[in-house]
């Protein structure tokens, strides 16, 4: 196939998966039948990853049992989860055993919740902690985007919420930090006070109740003081991430007295993506850092802030001071 073949084919994907009508989601199903190529058959079962209608969930259940790719199974997944396709849960728990992809494993156990009830979250759970350990929390986030419904997903947390692997938690709580998922409070809470003593995830878990306007800001500020430097580094993360000018202040006097350049750069680069106006001059007086990794930081923060169309100061700025 040449690549203009290709191209042709891709853009059709395209156009099938943007109309989302029941006539192109059969021709696409009809493409997953014929087509050999491995990456287009990823494509147009990625494109099939929504809700569709049962006769044409029953086709698609014959591709899964006949494609072994387990890139494509996983977005077929999600298409039988998304249509309440509930006879497809036994099936599916007979494949996690033999699975090895992450996000496959990761949407096979939210489409066992979705389809066959709330006894199934244990297993949801086992998958998670079954995972490598740097795949966990990239999985944890893939279960419980996969989940419908606010109440699956709060007690997804709260099951969550005492992993004896708390960095498995960290992207969960960035999941929920800026406090669209009222519900995960909860989860916030017992992770915030579960460390012993405070490590990364207890933190980046108070930082969230503190942006949420749960009060406790000195708690968190405390952890700067703390004498593990990868352990600030998290803190001064989650201090810039509130956004606000008391963060942004606390953590302007912090700056002077850190001597962990890792630390400052860390602090200075999470400042900027708050996107606030008030963490200009802070980044401004970094640009001449003489630590190279904090006014690299101090660049890349700028940059940031200068993206953005609501802050003309800080466009000014970057035209002045960054090579373009």
């Amino acid at each position: 196939m040449t690549p203009e073949e290709v191209g042709r084919k891709e853009d059709w994907i395209e156009r099938m998966r943007c109309a989302r009508l029941p006539n192109t989601r059969a021709a696409l199903a009809e493409f997953l039948e014929k087509e050999e190529d491995r990456e287009l058959r990823r494509k147009a079962a990625h494109a099939l990853a929504i809700a569709c209608e049962i006769d044409l969930c029953d086709r698609l259940w014959k591709i899964f049992e006949a494609d072994p790719d387990e890139v494509v199974r996983s977005h077929l997944v999600a298409a039988f989860s998304a249509s309440d396709d509930k006879k497809r849960a036994g099936p599916l728990a007979g494949c996690l055993e033999g699975a090895r992809d992450p996000r496959y494993r990761a949407r096979l156990a939210a489409a066992l919740v979705n389809l066959g009830g709330r006894t199934w979250f244990d297993r949801a759970r086992e998958v998670i902690e079954g995972a490598p350990e740097g795949e966990r929390p990239r999985l944890a986030v893939e279960v419980f985007d996969s989940l419908r419904g606010n109440s699956c997903r709060q007690e997804l947390l709260e099951r969550l919420a005492n992993l004896s692997d708390r960095g498995a938690l960290v992207g969960l709580i960035e999941r929920v930090w800026d406090g669209k998922e009222p519900y995960a409070a909860g989860f916030l809470e017992k992770v915030a006070a579960g460390g012993d003593p405070c490590d990364a995830a207890g933190f980046l878990a108070l930082g969230a109740l503190v942006a949420r306007g749960a009060g406790r800001f000195e708690t968190l500020a405390a952890g700067l003081a703390t004498e593990d430097a990868e352990l600030r580094r998290e803190v001064a993360r989650a201090v810039a991430r509130i956004g606000s000018k008391e963060s942004s202040k606390t953590l302007s006097r912090h700056l002077k007295s850190e001597t962990d350049p890792q630390v400052s750069a860390a602090a200075i680069e999470a400042l900027g993506r708050s996107g606030e106006d008030h963490v200009l001059d802070l980044v401004e007086r970094h640009l001449g850092d003489a630590r190279p990794a904090v006014a690299a930081a101090a660049s890349r923060a700028l940059e940031k802030l200068a993206s953005s169309p609501s802050n003309p100061k800080a466009r000014k700025l970057a035209g002045k001071k960054l090579k373009r």
